[in-house]
Order: structure tokens, then C-alpha cells, then sequence
């Protein structure tokens, strides 16, 4: 199992190697193509992945959809996809180019490019359709956990934001009430996947509470959050 700590590491050494196709994946710096670039980063770390950016998509992915369902996060693959390019059985169109996902404030997606003639770095999802995550590569526990916007009879929706902190775009609101997936926390703040959408709320309006109202949940990783009921919320309008 790869961590995409060493992933993101080993990409991020390969910036500058020179675009070729099919290019090598045992010696990059001497040319590499793009899903080349990941069977040299899985070799280095003693796991196996086969060339090619549909071959990836197909057999070494788990989780994955269209750019915009799932926030995005590091260490996951992106794809560029055409719906009629190629033809195959499973009709599920040409995913023609590969990337991952290095960094997400600020974005980086690190990707052997033969219009930039080498390994770059892209700062936009522009032209990026899909996202997965990789197989053997242990991303960290995933989802933290689930919880429910607060309900205490008030009418006001949760302020969904962009980014994290009052002057973040609002992006529209959630109902109280409703459940939501943590995925990432910032201080206050909390980023969130509600439905299609995904983007930051306080975390004071998130519950994930026992019959004793003491909220205990974990990251995955041993650490334990523990806060305590009842949160209160009043006025009208949005929140957050």
C-alpha cells in the first residue's frame, strides 16, 4: 500500500521530465507520458499499475465520478474524457489523459503534458471531467464522518461556503436537518458534501450526537472530537 503523501511526493520530483510516448517508466527523466508517469511512481514503491489512462480508469480505481460530485482532494486522479473518440464495449467513452491532484489550496494537478512537452503542473480543472481514487494507495481513513445540520425548530438553512470563513462565496444553503458528510475540518469551519454539492459550514451547526448528547467522532485516525449538546441557534434567515 502507497500513502499519497509519497505519491504527491514522488510526482512533485518528477516536474520538468520530458513528455514522450509511450515514454519510459523505469527512467522518466529521460521522457515519460502521462499515465506512464503513474507506473513509475506505483514501481517506485513496490506496487504494480498498468500503462494506460483508460486501463487506470477501468481496473485500478474504486471510488470515482464526474468532476463536480465529490470535492476535490489530494491524491486523487483526474481524467480527460471524450464521449465518442473511441469506441469501447463497456461504452463508457475515451479517457484520454491522467493526472493527480497534488495540492487543493492552492490547486495543483501534476500531469505529463505533450502540449507543455513535460511534466507540469495545472492550477484549474478546466478540461479535467472526472475524478477517482487509486487502488494501493491508502488515503488516510476518507471520509471523517456524518452529521446532521442542526434542527431546533427554526427555519434557517446552514450558509454553505466556498471556502472557509464568513467572506467565503456563499454557494447556497442547506436545510436543518439534513445529513451531510465531513470530510475535512478548518478551525470553525467544516468541508462538507451535501448531495452534488460540496463546500464549508461552521461546524457549531453540525451534529453528530449520542442518546447522552455528547458528540464523540473520529478522523480515522485515533482522534477523537467530543463537543456537547444542545447548540443552540436563533433568529431567521441563513447561518453560517
Amino acid at each position: 500500500m502507497i500513502t499519497k503523501e509519497t505519491l504527491i511526493r514522488d510526482f512533485e520530483s518528477a516536474l520538468g521530465y520530458p513528455y514522450a510516448s509511450p515514454g519510459s517508466t523505469t527512467r522518466p527523466e529521460s521522457g515519460v507520458d502521462c499515465s506512464g508517469l503513474f507506473v513509475w511512481a506505483y514501481r517506485r514503491q513496490g506496487e504494480g499499475i498498468y500503462h494506460g489512462s483508460n486501463r487506470i480508469w477501468r481496473e485500478y480505481t474504486s471510488d470515482k465520478g464526474r468532476i463536480g460530485t465529490i470535492t476535490v482532494q489530494t491524491g486523487l486522479a483526474v481524467f480527460k474524457w471524450r464521449d465518442s473518440a473511441t469506441t469501447y464495449s463497456d461504452n463508457e467513452g475515451d479517457f484520454h489523459h491522467i493526472g493527480l491532484i497534488t495540492s487543493t489550496r492552492p490547486l495543483r494537478i501534476i500531469h505529463a503534458s505533450s502540449a507543455a512537452g513535460c511534466v507540469t503542473v495545472d492550477t484549474s480543472l478546466k478540461r479535467w471531467t472526472h475524478w477517482a481514487r487509486l487502488s494501493a494507495i491508502d488515503y488516510g481513513g476518507g471520509t471523517m464522518y456524518t452529521a446532521t445540520t442542526h434542527a431546533d425548530g427554526n427555519s434557517a438553512g446552514i450558509n454553505l461556503r466556498a471556502e472557509p470563513g464568513k467572506s467565503g462565496g456563499k454557494i447556497g444553503e442547506i436545510p436543518q436537518g439534513m445529513t451531510v458528510t465531513v470530510v475535512e475540518e478548518s478551525g470553525e469551519w467544516a468541508r462538507v458534501e451535501y448531495g452534488s454539492w460540496n463546500g464549508w459550514v461552521m461546524r457549531k451547526y453540525l451534529i453528530a450526537a449520542d442518546s447522552a448528547g455528547t458528540i464523540r467522532v473520529t478522523d480515522g485516525t485515533g482522534t477523537v472530537y467530543t463537543l456537547t449538546l444542545p447548540i443552540t441557534i436563533s433568529g431567521g434567515g441563513s447561518i453560517g
